[in-house]
């Protein structure tokens, strides 16, 4: 892999990583954390990983599902 080449790539998958405070307790958010990546694992990658090792997806399902989670939370 270039990573000359790939390097806003890169960039793409290290803002998706970043976490942040989902309902504004620690306990919760690692509670959620947990359950949003068996979610992916148990639904998402047992097709996704045949069709690509790019974790770019799942990466950015997650955070669209914090985000999600983080509205709720404040409604």
């Amino acid at each position: 892999m270039d990573f000359i080449g790939e390097k806003d790539r890169y960039k793409l998958i290290t803002m998706y990583k970043e976490k942040h405070a989902m309902t504004g307790s620690d306990d919760l958010d690692s509670v959620i954390e947990q359950l949003l990546h068996f979610i992916v694992r148990d639904f998402i990658d047992t097709w996704y990983k045949n069709l690509t090792v790019d974790e770019l997806f799942q990466e950015s399902l997650l955070r669209s599902s914090r985000r999600s989670i983080g509205a709720l939370a404040q409604w």
